[in-house]
Protein backbone atom coordinates (compact mmCIF):
# COMPACT_ATOMS: atom_id res chain seq x y z
CA UNK A 1 0.00 0.00 0.00
CA UNK A 2 3.15 2.35 0.77
CA UNK A 3 4.49 1.84 -2.75
CA UNK A 4 1.47 2.28 -4.30
CA UNK A 5 1.08 5.73 -2.46
CA UNK A 6 4.46 6.59 -4.03
CA UNK A 7 3.22 5.94 -7.08
CA UNK A 8 0.50 7.94 -7.26
CA UNK A 9 2.36 11.07 -6.03
CA UNK A 10 4.81 10.47 -8.61
CA UNK A 11 2.88 10.11 -11.66
CA UNK A 12 0.32 12.95 -10.17
CA UNK A 13 -2.44 10.70 -12.03
CA UNK A 14 -4.35 7.46 -10.73
CA UNK A 15 -2.85 4.32 -13.24
CA UNK A 16 -4.71 1.22 -13.13
CA UNK A 17 -1.93 -1.33 -11.42
CA UNK A 18 -2.02 -4.89 -12.61
CA UNK A 19 -1.71 -7.40 -9.85
CA UNK A 20 1.62 -9.59 -10.22
CA UNK A 21 1.76 -13.51 -9.49
CA UNK A 22 1.35 -14.35 -5.77
CA UNK A 23 5.10 -15.18 -4.43
CA UNK A 24 5.16 -19.13 -2.82
CA UNK A 25 7.48 -18.15 -0.49
CA UNK A 26 5.38 -15.48 1.02
CA UNK A 27 3.10 -16.36 3.71
CA UNK A 28 -0.57 -16.55 2.27
CA UNK A 29 -1.48 -14.27 5.69
CA UNK A 30 -0.08 -11.15 5.47
CA UNK A 31 0.46 -8.70 8.93
CA UNK A 32 -2.00 -6.18 9.38
CA UNK A 33 -0.66 -2.78 9.04
CA UNK A 34 0.03 -0.75 12.09
CA UNK A 35 -1.32 2.18 13.26
CA UNK A 36 2.19 4.27 11.69
CA UNK A 37 1.65 2.36 8.35
CA UNK A 38 -1.71 3.87 8.28
CA UNK A 39 -0.92 7.39 9.38
CA UNK A 40 1.90 7.72 6.71
CA UNK A 41 -0.51 6.21 4.14
CA UNK A 42 -3.30 9.27 5.03
CA UNK A 43 -0.43 11.55 4.76
CA UNK A 44 0.81 10.40 1.67
CA UNK A 45 -2.58 10.60 -0.23
CA UNK A 46 -3.17 13.90 1.67
CA UNK A 47 -0.50 15.17 -0.05
CA UNK A 48 -1.21 13.75 -3.18
CA UNK A 49 -4.57 15.10 -3.18
CA UNK A 50 -3.09 18.67 -2.79
CA UNK A 51 -1.15 18.19 -5.32
CA UNK A 52 -2.94 17.21 -7.73
CA UNK A 53 -5.29 20.00 -6.52
CA UNK A 54 -3.02 22.55 -7.20
CA UNK A 55 -2.15 20.88 -10.72
CA UNK A 56 -5.76 21.43 -11.28
CA UNK A 57 -5.78 24.87 -10.04
CA UNK A 58 -2.61 25.41 -12.53
CA UNK A 59 -3.97 23.81 -15.74
CA UNK A 60 -8.02 26.10 -15.25
CA UNK A 61 -5.99 29.29 -14.22
CA UNK A 62 -3.55 28.76 -17.83
CA UNK A 63 -6.34 27.39 -19.88
CA UNK A 64 -8.07 30.73 -18.65
CA UNK A 65 -4.88 32.79 -19.48
CA UNK A 66 -5.04 31.38 -23.04
CA UNK A 67 -8.71 31.77 -23.91
CA UNK A 68 -8.74 35.30 -22.71
CA UNK A 69 -5.69 35.83 -24.83
CA UNK A 70 -7.06 34.57 -28.24
CA UNK A 71 -10.49 36.72 -27.25
CA UNK A 72 -9.16 39.87 -26.73
CA UNK A 73 -6.81 39.41 -30.23
CA UNK A 74 -9.92 38.29 -31.81
CA UNK A 75 -12.99 39.05 -29.89
CA UNK A 76 -12.81 42.03 -27.45
CA UNK A 77 -16.59 41.89 -27.24
CA UNK A 78 -16.13 38.88 -25.82
CA UNK A 79 -14.36 39.86 -23.05
CA UNK A 80 -16.30 43.13 -22.04
CA UNK A 81 -19.45 40.96 -21.83
CA UNK A 82 -18.01 38.29 -19.19
CA UNK A 83 -17.16 41.43 -17.49
CA UNK A 84 -20.25 43.00 -17.44
CA UNK A 85 -21.98 39.42 -16.05
CA UNK A 86 -25.35 40.55 -17.94
CA UNK A 87 -26.07 37.46 -19.41
CA UNK A 88 -29.46 37.15 -20.04
CA UNK A 89 -30.53 33.41 -20.62
CA UNK A 90 -32.61 33.05 -23.92
CA UNK A 91 -36.55 32.52 -23.66
CA UNK A 92 -37.00 29.14 -22.93
CA UNK A 93 -40.93 29.41 -20.98
CA UNK A 94 -43.23 31.35 -20.81
CA UNK A 95 -46.52 31.10 -17.87
CA UNK A 96 -49.34 29.86 -19.32
CA UNK A 97 -52.36 32.41 -18.23
CA UNK A 98 -54.78 29.31 -18.11
CA UNK A 99 -52.84 27.49 -15.53
CA UNK A 100 -50.93 30.00 -14.09
CA UNK A 101 -47.86 27.29 -14.64
CA UNK A 102 -44.47 27.60 -16.64
CA UNK A 103 -44.54 25.89 -20.12
CA UNK A 104 -41.99 24.77 -23.05
CA UNK A 105 -44.37 23.59 -25.10
CA UNK A 106 -43.69 25.53 -28.39
CA UNK A 107 -46.77 25.81 -29.93
CA UNK A 108 -48.24 26.78 -26.94
CA UNK A 109 -45.60 29.60 -26.46
CA UNK A 110 -46.93 30.64 -29.98
CA UNK A 111 -50.43 30.38 -28.85
CA UNK A 112 -49.49 32.88 -25.60
CA UNK A 113 -47.23 35.11 -27.63
CA UNK A 114 -49.74 35.53 -30.22
CA UNK A 115 -52.64 36.43 -28.02
CA UNK A 116 -50.47 39.12 -26.39
CA UNK A 117 -48.39 40.31 -29.05
CA UNK A 118 -51.51 40.52 -32.02
CA UNK A 119 -52.67 43.45 -29.86
CA UNK A 120 -49.51 45.23 -30.39
CA UNK A 121 -48.26 44.43 -33.71
CA UNK A 122 -51.12 43.83 -35.75
CA UNK A 123 -53.61 46.20 -33.96
CA UNK A 124 -55.30 47.17 -37.17
CA UNK A 125 -56.21 43.19 -38.51
CA UNK A 126 -59.77 43.91 -37.66
CA UNK A 127 -59.76 47.73 -37.03
CA UNK A 128 -59.30 50.27 -39.66
CA UNK A 129 -55.98 51.90 -39.50
CA UNK A 130 -55.83 55.67 -38.62
CA UNK A 131 -56.97 58.09 -41.98
CA UNK A 132 -54.28 59.24 -43.87
CA UNK A 133 -56.03 61.71 -45.50
CA UNK A 134 -57.27 62.82 -42.66
CA UNK A 135 -53.99 62.88 -41.42
CA UNK A 136 -52.41 64.76 -43.98
CA UNK A 137 -54.78 67.78 -43.96
CA UNK A 138 -53.99 68.55 -40.70
CA UNK A 139 -50.70 68.27 -40.27
CA UNK A 140 -49.10 68.33 -44.00
CA UNK A 141 -48.51 72.65 -43.02
CA UNK A 142 -46.35 71.15 -40.38
CA UNK A 143 -43.61 69.71 -42.98
CA UNK A 144 -40.40 71.33 -44.18
CA UNK A 145 -41.29 72.14 -48.12
CA UNK A 146 -38.94 71.85 -50.75
CA UNK A 147 -36.58 69.08 -49.33
CA UNK A 148 -35.43 66.51 -51.37
CA UNK A 149 -33.74 63.07 -50.64
CA UNK A 150 -30.59 62.76 -53.26
CA UNK A 151 -29.72 59.41 -54.13
CA UNK A 152 -27.29 57.52 -56.34
CA UNK A 153 -27.47 54.15 -57.90
CA UNK A 154 -26.12 51.12 -55.88
CA UNK A 155 -22.93 49.75 -57.33
CA UNK A 156 -20.92 46.39 -56.32
CA UNK A 157 -18.20 48.44 -55.10
CA UNK A 158 -20.76 50.42 -53.12
CA UNK A 159 -22.52 47.35 -51.25
CA UNK A 160 -18.81 45.92 -50.26
CA UNK A 161 -18.06 49.28 -48.97
CA UNK A 162 -20.72 48.66 -46.08
CA UNK A 163 -20.23 45.03 -45.75
CA UNK A 164 -16.86 45.87 -44.31
CA UNK A 165 -18.92 48.34 -41.93
CA UNK A 166 -20.85 45.66 -40.93
CA UNK A 167 -20.53 43.44 -38.30
CA UNK A 168 -19.62 40.25 -38.84
CA UNK A 169 -20.78 38.13 -36.11
CA UNK A 170 -24.20 39.79 -36.32
CA UNK A 171 -27.50 37.40 -36.33
CA UNK A 172 -28.30 35.37 -40.00
CA UNK A 173 -31.58 36.05 -41.76
CA UNK A 174 -33.32 33.60 -42.69
CA UNK A 175 -32.66 33.71 -46.57
CA UNK A 176 -29.26 31.44 -45.20
CA UNK A 177 -26.66 34.85 -46.18
CA UNK A 178 -24.57 36.42 -43.41
CA UNK A 179 -21.69 38.93 -43.64
CA UNK A 180 -19.17 36.81 -43.36
CA UNK A 181 -20.39 34.86 -46.79
CA UNK A 182 -21.53 38.35 -48.58
CA UNK A 183 -18.16 39.73 -48.22
CA UNK A 184 -16.15 36.42 -49.83
CA UNK A 185 -19.10 37.46 -52.80
CA UNK A 186 -16.14 38.48 -56.03
CA UNK A 187 -17.67 42.67 -57.46
CA UNK A 188 -19.30 40.67 -60.15
CA UNK A 189 -21.85 39.23 -58.35
CA UNK A 190 -22.05 42.21 -56.05
CA UNK A 191 -23.12 43.96 -59.47
CA UNK A 192 -25.45 41.43 -59.87
CA UNK A 193 -27.38 42.12 -56.50
CA UNK A 194 -27.08 45.89 -57.16
CA UNK A 195 -29.23 45.03 -60.08
CA UNK A 196 -31.20 43.26 -58.43
CA UNK A 197 -31.76 45.59 -55.80
CA UNK A 198 -32.19 48.62 -58.59
CA UNK A 199 -35.40 46.66 -59.89
CA UNK A 200 -36.52 46.45 -56.18
CA UNK A 201 -36.53 50.10 -56.35
CA UNK A 202 -37.98 50.20 -59.35
CA UNK A 203 -40.78 48.11 -58.65
CA UNK A 204 -40.87 47.95 -55.04
CA UNK A 205 -41.08 44.48 -54.47
CA UNK A 206 -38.71 42.16 -52.78
CA UNK A 207 -38.18 38.52 -53.70
CA UNK A 208 -39.88 36.54 -50.89
CA UNK A 209 -37.02 35.53 -49.25
CA UNK A 210 -35.61 38.50 -48.55
CA UNK A 211 -39.33 39.66 -46.88
CA UNK A 212 -38.81 37.50 -44.45
CA UNK A 213 -37.83 37.73 -41.04
CA UNK A 214 -38.04 36.24 -37.31
CA UNK A 215 -38.76 37.62 -33.77
CA UNK A 216 -36.33 36.70 -30.47
CA UNK A 217 -37.33 37.59 -27.55
CA UNK A 218 -34.72 39.05 -24.85
CA UNK A 219 -35.83 38.64 -21.44
CA UNK A 220 -35.84 42.41 -19.70
CA UNK A 221 -35.52 40.15 -16.03
CA UNK A 222 -39.21 41.48 -15.15
CA UNK A 223 -40.49 37.83 -15.50
CA UNK A 224 -41.93 35.17 -17.66
CA UNK A 225 -45.19 37.29 -19.03
CA UNK A 226 -45.63 37.44 -23.05
CA UNK A 227 -44.99 41.37 -22.36
CA UNK A 228 -42.20 41.53 -20.22
CA UNK A 229 -39.89 40.44 -22.97
CA UNK A 230 -37.98 42.42 -25.99
CA UNK A 231 -38.87 41.97 -29.20
CA UNK A 232 -35.48 42.00 -32.02
CA UNK A 233 -36.80 41.51 -35.61
CA UNK A 234 -33.75 39.92 -37.28
CA UNK A 235 -34.00 40.32 -41.81
CA UNK A 236 -32.39 39.93 -43.98
CA UNK A 237 -28.52 40.69 -44.27
CA UNK A 238 -29.27 41.80 -48.37
CA UNK A 239 -32.12 44.26 -46.95
CA UNK A 240 -29.83 45.65 -44.43
CA UNK A 241 -27.13 46.21 -46.47
CA UNK A 242 -29.44 47.91 -48.78
CA UNK A 243 -31.00 50.25 -46.03
CA UNK A 244 -27.49 50.50 -44.52
CA UNK A 245 -26.28 52.48 -47.58
CA UNK A 246 -29.59 54.46 -48.13
CA UNK A 247 -29.35 55.57 -44.48
CA UNK A 248 -25.88 57.35 -45.13
CA UNK A 249 -27.99 59.29 -47.40
CA UNK A 250 -31.18 59.76 -45.09
CA UNK A 251 -29.21 61.22 -42.55
CA UNK A 252 -27.72 63.92 -45.54
CA UNK A 253 -31.53 64.85 -46.06
CA UNK A 254 -32.59 64.73 -42.50
CA UNK A 255 -30.74 67.73 -41.68
CA UNK A 256 -32.65 70.07 -43.99
CA UNK A 257 -35.93 68.96 -42.09
CA UNK A 258 -35.48 68.01 -38.39
CA UNK A 259 -36.65 69.63 -35.78
CA UNK A 260 -33.91 72.02 -34.53
CA UNK A 261 -33.92 70.19 -31.11
CA UNK A 262 -34.01 67.23 -32.01
CA UNK A 263 -31.16 64.91 -30.31
CA UNK A 264 -31.59 61.36 -32.22
CA UNK A 265 -28.93 60.04 -34.21
CA UNK A 266 -27.72 63.19 -35.39
CA UNK A 267 -23.71 64.00 -35.94
CA UNK A 268 -22.27 66.17 -33.38
CA UNK A 269 -25.34 65.42 -31.05
CA UNK A 270 -26.25 62.88 -28.63
CA UNK A 271 -28.76 62.18 -25.86
CA UNK A 272 -25.96 63.73 -22.92
CA UNK A 273 -26.56 66.99 -24.96
CA UNK A 274 -30.61 66.83 -24.67
CA UNK A 275 -30.14 66.12 -20.59
CA UNK A 276 -27.33 69.02 -19.82
CA UNK A 277 -29.82 71.36 -22.01
CA UNK A 278 -32.67 70.27 -19.86
CA UNK A 279 -30.10 71.05 -16.66
CA UNK A 280 -29.10 74.02 -18.20
CA UNK A 281 -32.95 75.27 -18.28
CA UNK A 282 -33.81 74.68 -15.24
CA UNK A 283 -30.91 76.19 -13.66
CA UNK A 284 -30.57 79.33 -15.69
CA UNK A 285 -34.64 79.68 -14.61
CA UNK A 286 -33.96 79.45 -11.00
CA UNK A 287 -30.73 81.82 -11.34
CA UNK A 288 -33.64 84.85 -12.80
CA UNK A 289 -36.11 83.11 -10.28
CA UNK A 290 -38.67 82.28 -13.35
CA UNK A 291 -41.10 79.69 -13.48
CA UNK A 292 -40.05 75.97 -15.86
CA UNK A 293 -42.71 74.33 -16.21
CA UNK A 294 -42.40 70.84 -18.15
CA UNK A 295 -43.50 67.45 -18.97
CA UNK A 296 -41.81 64.18 -20.19
CA UNK A 297 -43.64 61.61 -22.21
CA UNK A 298 -43.21 57.24 -21.64
CA UNK A 299 -44.76 56.43 -24.79
CA UNK A 300 -46.36 52.71 -24.34
CA UNK A 301 -44.44 50.60 -27.15
CA UNK A 302 -43.47 53.59 -29.41
CA UNK A 303 -42.22 51.68 -32.51
CA UNK A 304 -44.82 48.82 -32.47
CA UNK A 305 -47.58 50.94 -32.54
CA UNK A 306 -46.46 53.54 -35.26
CA UNK A 307 -49.02 53.36 -38.00
CA UNK A 308 -46.92 52.33 -41.01
CA UNK A 309 -48.98 54.22 -43.26
CA UNK A 310 -49.02 57.18 -41.90
CA UNK A 311 -44.96 57.49 -41.43
CA UNK A 312 -43.99 56.27 -45.11
CA UNK A 313 -46.81 58.96 -46.25
CA UNK A 314 -44.56 61.78 -43.92
CA UNK A 315 -41.31 60.33 -45.35
CA UNK A 316 -42.97 60.88 -49.24
CA UNK A 317 -44.47 64.23 -48.20
CA UNK A 318 -41.07 65.41 -46.89
CA UNK A 319 -38.75 64.43 -49.83
CA UNK A 320 -37.90 61.03 -49.56
CA UNK A 321 -36.15 59.45 -52.91
CA UNK A 322 -38.92 57.69 -54.99
CA UNK A 323 -36.78 54.49 -55.21
CA UNK A 324 -35.92 54.45 -51.81
CA UNK A 325 -39.42 55.08 -50.68
CA UNK A 326 -41.35 52.25 -52.89
CA UNK A 327 -38.33 50.02 -51.30
CA UNK A 328 -38.96 50.72 -47.97
CA UNK A 329 -42.75 50.55 -48.31
CA UNK A 330 -42.60 47.16 -50.14
CA UNK A 331 -40.65 45.36 -46.91
CA UNK A 332 -43.28 46.87 -45.07
CA UNK A 333 -46.06 45.35 -47.26
CA UNK A 334 -44.94 42.46 -47.99
CA UNK A 335 -42.95 41.42 -44.55
CA UNK A 336 -43.67 38.17 -42.85
CA UNK A 337 -42.27 37.82 -39.54
CA UNK A 338 -42.16 34.45 -37.21
CA UNK A 339 -41.48 34.06 -33.45
CA UNK A 340 -38.28 32.20 -32.60
CA UNK A 341 -38.81 30.41 -29.32
CA UNK A 342 -35.81 27.88 -28.45
CA UNK A 343 -34.10 27.76 -31.88
CA UNK A 344 -37.47 26.63 -33.32
CA UNK A 345 -39.64 29.16 -36.11
CA UNK A 346 -43.32 29.36 -34.81
CA UNK A 347 -46.13 30.26 -37.25
CA UNK A 348 -45.34 33.12 -39.65
CA UNK A 349 -47.42 36.53 -39.39
CA UNK A 350 -47.40 40.05 -41.21
CA UNK A 351 -47.90 43.30 -39.04
CA UNK A 352 -50.51 46.05 -39.34
CA UNK A 353 -48.18 48.70 -38.18
CA UNK A 354 -45.31 49.35 -36.24
CA UNK A 355 -41.60 50.48 -37.55
CA UNK A 356 -39.01 47.96 -37.19
CA UNK A 357 -36.27 47.97 -34.61
CA UNK A 358 -33.61 45.86 -36.56
CA UNK A 359 -33.98 48.19 -39.39
CA UNK A 360 -31.30 50.87 -40.49
CA UNK A 361 -34.03 53.30 -41.71
CA UNK A 362 -36.13 52.94 -38.92
CA UNK A 363 -34.42 56.01 -37.01
CA UNK A 364 -35.15 57.94 -39.69
CA UNK A 365 -38.31 57.34 -39.62
CA UNK A 366 -39.09 57.91 -36.33
CA UNK A 367 -37.59 61.46 -36.34
CA UNK A 368 -39.68 61.97 -39.27
CA UNK A 369 -42.86 61.38 -36.54
CA UNK A 370 -41.52 62.92 -33.27
CA UNK A 371 -40.85 66.22 -36.01
CA UNK A 372 -44.04 66.57 -36.59
CA UNK A 373 -44.85 66.51 -32.95
CA UNK A 374 -42.81 69.04 -31.78
CA UNK A 375 -43.77 71.44 -34.39
CA UNK A 376 -47.33 71.40 -33.94
CA UNK A 377 -46.28 71.94 -30.16
CA UNK A 378 -44.27 75.28 -31.29
CA UNK A 379 -47.19 76.77 -33.17
CA UNK A 380 -48.96 77.15 -29.83
CA UNK A 381 -46.23 79.45 -29.26
CA UNK A 382 -46.57 78.61 -25.14
CA UNK A 383 -42.56 77.39 -25.10
CA UNK A 384 -39.66 79.79 -22.92
CA UNK A 385 -37.83 82.45 -25.20
CA UNK A 386 -33.52 81.23 -24.94
CA UNK A 387 -31.20 83.71 -25.68
CA UNK A 388 -27.86 82.45 -26.35
CA UNK A 389 -25.04 85.12 -26.35
CA UNK A 390 -21.32 84.67 -27.77
CA UNK A 391 -19.02 85.31 -25.43
CA UNK A 392 -15.40 87.13 -25.97
CA UNK A 393 -13.18 86.47 -27.39
CA UNK A 394 -15.47 86.88 -30.34
CA UNK A 395 -14.68 88.18 -33.81
CA UNK A 396 -17.90 89.71 -34.60
CA UNK A 397 -19.77 91.62 -32.05
CA UNK A 398 -21.91 90.26 -29.45
CA UNK A 399 -25.50 89.80 -30.42
CA UNK A 400 -27.25 87.22 -28.43
CA UNK A 401 -29.28 84.44 -30.66
CA UNK A 402 -32.77 84.01 -29.37
CA UNK A 403 -35.22 81.50 -29.66
CA UNK A 404 -38.46 79.95 -28.42
CA UNK A 405 -38.54 76.54 -26.96
CA UNK A 406 -41.57 74.27 -26.55
CA UNK A 407 -40.34 71.04 -27.25
CA UNK A 408 -37.05 68.58 -27.87
CA UNK A 409 -36.40 65.16 -27.51
CA UNK A 410 -34.22 61.91 -28.49
CA UNK A 411 -36.30 59.43 -30.21
CA UNK A 412 -39.01 58.80 -28.45
CA UNK A 413 -37.75 60.24 -25.58
CA UNK A 414 -39.78 63.58 -26.02
CA UNK A 415 -40.33 66.98 -23.75
CA UNK A 416 -42.34 69.89 -23.46
CA UNK A 417 -42.06 73.51 -21.94
CA UNK A 418 -43.63 75.68 -21.22
CA UNK A 419 -43.17 79.17 -19.08
CA UNK A 420 -46.20 78.60 -16.32
CA UNK A 421 -48.23 75.93 -15.13
CA UNK A 422 -51.80 77.09 -17.32
CA UNK A 423 -49.71 77.13 -20.80
CA UNK A 424 -49.05 73.57 -20.20
CA UNK A 425 -52.76 73.05 -21.11
CA UNK A 426 -52.52 73.78 -24.86
CA UNK A 427 -49.45 71.31 -24.87
CA UNK A 428 -51.02 68.72 -23.69
CA UNK A 429 -54.07 68.93 -25.53
CA UNK A 430 -52.32 68.89 -28.78
CA UNK A 431 -50.58 66.07 -27.30
CA UNK A 432 -53.73 64.56 -26.69
CA UNK A 433 -55.07 64.81 -30.48
CA UNK A 434 -51.69 63.84 -31.61
CA UNK A 435 -52.21 60.41 -30.04
CA UNK A 436 -55.62 59.83 -30.98
CA UNK A 437 -54.82 60.78 -34.79
CA UNK A 438 -51.57 58.29 -34.72
CA UNK A 439 -53.29 55.59 -32.92
CA UNK A 440 -50.38 55.50 -29.76
CA UNK A 441 -50.76 55.50 -26.39
CA UNK A 442 -48.82 57.56 -24.13
CA UNK A 443 -47.91 55.90 -20.16
CA UNK A 444 -49.38 58.55 -17.95
CA UNK A 445 -48.17 57.06 -14.73
CA UNK A 446 -44.45 56.49 -15.68
CA UNK A 447 -44.63 59.99 -17.40
CA UNK A 448 -43.03 63.01 -15.37
CA UNK A 449 -44.10 66.64 -14.86
CA UNK A 450 -41.38 68.92 -13.26
CA UNK A 451 -40.89 72.63 -12.23
CA UNK A 452 -38.18 74.57 -11.49
CA UNK A 453 -39.46 75.83 -8.41
CA UNK A 454 -41.45 74.06 -5.76
CA UNK A 455 -43.81 76.65 -4.97
CA UNK A 456 -44.96 76.62 -8.23
CA UNK A 457 -45.85 73.14 -8.28
CA UNK A 458 -46.49 71.70 -12.25
CA UNK A 459 -50.25 70.95 -13.23
CA UNK A 460 -49.75 68.04 -15.61
CA UNK A 461 -51.93 65.42 -16.94
CA UNK A 462 -53.22 63.57 -20.10
CA UNK A 463 -56.61 61.97 -20.60
CA UNK A 464 -57.53 62.80 -17.28
CA UNK A 465 -54.49 60.97 -15.28
CA UNK A 466 -52.22 63.18 -13.87
CA UNK A 467 -48.14 62.98 -14.23
CA UNK A 468 -46.25 61.96 -11.25
CA UNK A 469 -44.28 65.12 -9.71
CA UNK A 470 -40.47 64.40 -8.81
CA UNK A 471 -37.76 66.66 -8.09
CA UNK A 472 -35.49 64.31 -9.45
CA UNK A 473 -36.18 62.44 -12.68
CA UNK A 474 -34.24 60.08 -15.24
CA UNK A 475 -34.09 61.37 -18.56
CA UNK A 476 -31.93 59.97 -20.86
CA UNK A 477 -29.58 58.10 -18.87
CA UNK A 478 -29.01 61.74 -16.46
CA UNK A 479 -30.45 62.34 -13.07
CA UNK A 480 -32.00 65.76 -13.85
CA UNK A 481 -32.29 67.56 -10.49
CA UNK A 482 -35.44 70.59 -9.97
CA UNK A 483 -34.27 71.90 -6.47
CA UNK A 484 -30.76 73.31 -5.02
CA UNK A 485 -29.30 70.32 -3.56
CA UNK A 486 -25.78 69.74 -3.76
CA UNK A 487 -25.48 66.19 -2.74
CA UNK A 488 -24.65 63.53 -5.30
CA UNK A 489 -27.90 61.81 -6.66
CA UNK A 490 -29.14 58.45 -6.34
CA UNK A 491 -28.85 57.98 -10.26
CA UNK A 492 -25.04 59.02 -10.66
CA UNK A 493 -24.33 56.93 -7.06
CA UNK A 494 -25.62 53.90 -8.59
CA UNK A 495 -24.10 54.11 -11.69
CA UNK A 496 -20.39 54.27 -9.42
CA UNK A 497 -21.88 51.43 -7.28
CA UNK A 498 -21.62 49.37 -10.64
CA UNK A 499 -18.67 50.70 -11.93
CA UNK A 500 -16.86 49.27 -8.47
CA UNK A 501 -18.50 45.74 -9.03
CA UNK A 502 -16.93 45.47 -12.66
CA UNK A 503 -14.04 46.67 -11.10
CA UNK A 504 -13.53 43.44 -9.16
CA UNK A 505 -13.96 41.11 -12.66
CA UNK A 506 -11.67 43.18 -14.50
CA UNK A 507 -8.58 41.32 -12.66
CA UNK A 508 -10.32 37.86 -14.52
CA UNK A 509 -10.16 39.64 -17.59
CA UNK A 510 -6.00 38.52 -17.24
CA UNK A 511 -3.46 40.39 -19.69
CA UNK A 512 -0.64 42.78 -18.60
CA UNK A 513 -0.99 46.61 -17.34
CA UNK A 514 -2.18 47.61 -20.57
CA UNK A 515 -5.17 45.63 -21.18
CA UNK A 516 -6.35 46.62 -17.60
CA UNK A 517 -5.87 50.09 -18.50
CA UNK A 518 -7.88 49.79 -21.53
CA UNK A 519 -10.93 48.13 -19.92
CA UNK A 520 -11.06 50.61 -17.32
CA UNK A 521 -10.47 53.24 -19.98
CA UNK A 522 -13.43 52.16 -22.44
CA UNK A 523 -15.88 50.34 -20.12
CA UNK A 524 -15.64 51.04 -16.50
CA UNK A 525 -15.34 54.92 -16.41
CA UNK A 526 -17.98 54.96 -19.18
CA UNK A 527 -20.50 53.07 -16.80
CA UNK A 528 -20.01 55.01 -13.70
CA UNK A 529 -19.55 58.42 -14.99
CA UNK A 530 -22.12 58.49 -17.79
CA UNK A 531 -23.67 62.33 -17.41
CA UNK A 532 -21.47 62.85 -14.80
CA UNK A 533 -20.41 66.50 -16.11
CA UNK A 534 -24.17 67.40 -15.83
CA UNK A 535 -25.37 66.24 -12.47
CA UNK A 536 -24.14 67.23 -8.79
CA UNK A 537 -21.34 64.78 -8.12
CA UNK A 538 -19.65 65.19 -4.15
CA UNK A 539 -15.83 64.23 -4.47
CA UNK A 540 -16.51 61.84 -1.10
CA UNK A 541 -18.31 59.63 -3.53
CA UNK A 542 -15.88 59.44 -6.23
CA UNK A 543 -12.93 59.12 -4.18
CA UNK A 544 -13.92 55.27 -3.42
CA UNK A 545 -14.31 55.05 -6.92
CA UNK A 546 -10.85 56.45 -7.92
CA UNK A 547 -8.79 54.25 -5.05
CA UNK A 548 -10.27 50.94 -6.76
CA UNK A 549 -9.63 51.84 -9.89
CA UNK A 550 -5.53 52.32 -8.98
CA UNK A 551 -6.07 48.97 -7.00
CA UNK A 552 -7.06 47.11 -9.71
CA UNK A 553 -4.62 48.56 -12.12
CA UNK A 554 -1.50 48.65 -9.73
CA UNK A 555 -2.41 46.21 -7.35
CA UNK A 556 -2.82 46.44 -3.12
CA UNK A 557 0.82 45.59 -2.20
CA UNK A 558 2.36 49.02 -2.58
CA UNK A 559 0.57 51.28 -0.14
CA UNK A 560 3.21 54.19 -0.70
CA UNK A 561 2.57 54.03 -4.33
CA UNK A 562 1.19 58.29 -5.47
CA UNK A 563 -1.93 59.02 -7.53
CA UNK A 564 -0.20 61.75 -8.99
CA UNK A 565 3.10 59.86 -10.27
CA UNK A 566 0.77 57.17 -11.21
CA UNK A 567 -2.08 58.36 -12.94
CA UNK A 568 0.65 61.36 -14.79
CA UNK A 569 3.05 59.37 -16.05
CA UNK A 570 2.17 55.68 -16.00
CA UNK A 571 -0.57 55.80 -17.22
CA UNK A 572 -3.20 58.07 -19.85
CA UNK A 573 -5.28 59.63 -16.66
CA UNK A 574 -7.15 62.19 -18.45
CA UNK A 575 -9.47 58.45 -19.66
CA UNK A 576 -8.80 56.20 -16.68
CA UNK A 577 -8.60 58.35 -13.00
CA UNK A 578 -12.11 59.65 -12.37
CA UNK A 579 -11.56 62.90 -10.96
CA UNK A 580 -9.14 63.76 -13.92
CA UNK A 581 -12.15 62.13 -16.74
CA UNK A 582 -14.65 64.84 -15.42
CA UNK A 583 -12.31 67.78 -15.65
CA UNK A 584 -11.14 66.35 -19.17
CA UNK A 585 -14.96 66.39 -20.32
Amino acid sequence: MRKTALAFREDLLLHEFVASAPDPSLPLIRPLPTLVDCMSLYDSLCALGKRYARYEERTRIDKWKSKMDQAWLDRPKEVYQWIQNEYQPPLVMLLDPDTSQPTANIPRMDEILHASWDQVMRKYADTPEPDVHAFAQKYDKFLIKGVQMQSTPITGSRLAQRLRKMGVHTATGLDGWCVSDLLLLPTCLLDMLSEILFLVEATGTWPRVLARGYVSLIPKGEGMMPMQQRPLSVLSQIYRVWAGIRLEECMVWQELWIHPHAYGFRKKRGATDAAAFISMLIELHKLMKTVLHGFGLDYIKCFDLIPQSIVLHIALTQGMDLGTHRALSGMYRTLTRCFKIMGCLASFFDATNGILQGCPLSVILINLLTSVWKRVLDAQQQGIKVAVQALPPSDQPAQALQFILTALGYADDTYGFAAGSNTLTPLLDCTTDWLEDTGQGVNAKKSVGFSSDARHPVKAALQGVPFPISSEFKSLGAGVRTTDATCSGPLIKKRISRACSLLDRVHGAQGNFERRCDIISTMITATGLHAAEIVPLQPKDLLPFETKVMQTIWGRSRPGRAKEIFFTLLCKGHRIAPTLVLKYH
